[in-house]
């Protein structure tokens, strides 16, 4: 999947996930050029954008503000798809229902919850110790670097979500 970088093309994609997913939106031009999802309060930014990147249209991200975004497709035709994605997600994770969804509603199976593989919880960890290690390797070459300010202001953005997810996260115990 190609990425876009035209905001005009993010502009008409804002329109068409209003349309069909009921959701406002908000041009975003970093991390990746896309559509910052004005969703309800209660939605987990990084489920809701796992799943618009699992549509493989185009590019699911959470950015530096914590909200899930959806990149602009490089080609315009690809307008329509991806606001259906959009729908498509909001619809299935948030049950939010538009005219849009409620026309396909018959089309739409409801999900059955299933019940967690026996080794998710060994999956989930390898998959934390991988980002974990992949981060600690990019910011140590990026240390290494003489990055450009841009650079190095994108990676303190970025690690201020990591701090605030963390501290989420500690508020928990």
């Amino acid at each position: 999947m190609a990425l876009g970088d035209d905001p005009a093309v993010a502009e008409a994609l804002c329109a068409a996930i209003a349309e069909r997913a009921g959701v406002a939106g908000t041009v975003v031009m970093r991390p990746l050029v896309g559509v910052a999802l004005n969703l309800p309060t209660q939605a987990d930014a990084a489920l809701v954008a796992h799943a618009l990147d699992a549509e493989q249209v185009t590019a699911g991200f959470v950015d530096f503000a914590g909200r899930a975004c959806v990149a602009v497709p490089a080609d315009p035709s690809q307008i329509a798809q991806t606001a259906h994605s959009v729908a498509k997600v909001v619809h299935l994770l948030l049950e939010l229902h538009t005219a849009y969804i409620n026309a396909g509603a018959d089309a739409c199976p409801v999900p059955q919850a299933s019940p967690l593989p026996p080794d998710a919880l060994a999956d989930a960890v390898d998959a934390i110790l991988d980002a974990t290690s992949a981060l600690m390797q990019q910011l140590a070459y990026v240390r290494q670097l003489d990055a450009p300010a841009e650079l190095r202001a994108l990676v303190r953005e970025a690690l201020a979500l990591l701090d605030n997810e963390l501290a989420a996260f500690r508020a928990c115990d």
